[in-house]
């Protein structure tokens, strides 16, 4: 006689029940598309001695280039920036660099005039001025007019640190620092992203110590409002204003918004009256304050920030 053999049914799951002879969809998995960081290919285009050669519309091309063909390396990022400056400039990277190099020795030697000038031609486009270009020799005056034809406006062109009218103290919504970084003003309609830095222009020219003042009651209103890492140090720019470092990724609120919001709002009073005065001894005497503040109501401020959120864009 066969034995009979009967497939065993674990106990307490019925035969033909809810899970039984049921079809499973499959999962819906969809990749996002790859993207090269804009600040990495910023800092290769550094690396490569083109910072400040290409405009900021050219750089976002070279991205939207990288991005399309899905290529980030090194050549790929380099010959994408030749072929930009060939078109738009009327010379590649090799003399790109050339000119960086050049540009850099003329300011090291205090020829600032001569740097500001080759910075100037290096930044116009032939086919823009193509009567100008074409004559080997022009009077002072022609050179002094086409140059200011060519000069950045700080609207739609960043101005560089390196510009006479910036070290100067004028206020542009729109600069561009010796690493390549923009820097957004913050006005009406115009917000901060998820900033990396900020850029800090005084309406007046500040001493180192006034400097270093203004920094740390930065720092005071910024940790007590964003909540994040401690600002970096303030490197200079210009006379009247000094970058550091603010990493707002890092913040421990939930809404940066407001954070920023609170900051912009606090930083004037405490700019004016300082920090807190002290009510115990813990940190100091009582009655005394970490920070003073300036106490001069004719000294006012515009913060810049590197990312920012522009609604009309």
């Amino acid at each position: 006689m066969t034995p009979l053999i009967q497939k065993r049914q674990p106990e307490g799951i019925p035969t033909g029940g809810q899970f039984a002879g049921t079809e499973h969809s499959e999962p819906n998995i969809t990749l996002a598309r790859l993207a090269v960081n804009p600040a990495y290919v910023r800092g290769r285009l550094r690396a490569y001695g083109l910072n400040g050669r290409l405009s900021v519309d050219q750089t976002e091309e070279l991205i939207d280039v990288l991005n399309a063909g899905l290529d980030f390396s090194d050549r790929s990022i380099e010959e994408a920036a030749d072929r930009i400056l060939h078109r738009d400039r009327g010379y590649g990277a090799s003399d790109a660099r050339t000119v960086t190099v050049l540009e850099q020795e003329l300011r090291e030697a205090g020829r600032i005039e001569e740097a500001n000038a080759l910075a100037r031609v290096a930044a116009a486009s032939p086919m823009d001025y193509p009567n100008e270009a074409e004559s080997t020799f022009a009077t002072e005056e022609e050179l002094a007019e086409l140059a200011s034809r060519l000069l950045p406006d700080g609207i739609e062109t960043p101005v560089p640190v390196s510009d006479p009218r910036l070290q100067s103290g004028q206020v542009f919504d729109k600069v561009i620092d010796e690493d390549g970084t923009v820097f957004h003003r913050r006005r009406p309609g115009v917000f901060a992203g998820t900033p990396y830095a900020m850029r800090i222009q005084a309406s007046r020219p500040l001493s180192e110590d006034e400097r270093n003042q203004f920094a740390s009651l930065v720092g005071y209103t910024y940790a007590s409002t964003i909540r994040g890492e401690s600002l970096g140090d303030a490197h200079p720019d210009t006379p009247y204003s000094f970058i550091v470092a603010a990493d707002m990724t890092k913040t421990r609120r939930d809404d940066l918004g407001q954070g920023l919001d609170e900051f912009e709002t606090n930083l004037p009073e405490n700019l004016q009256e300082g920090t807190r005065i002290r009510t115990t001894n813990r940190t100091g005497p009582i009655g005394t304050q970490a920070v003073e503040g300036f106490h001069d109501p004719d000294l006012t401020f515009e913060i810049y920030y590197d990312d920012i959120f522009d609604p009309g864009v």
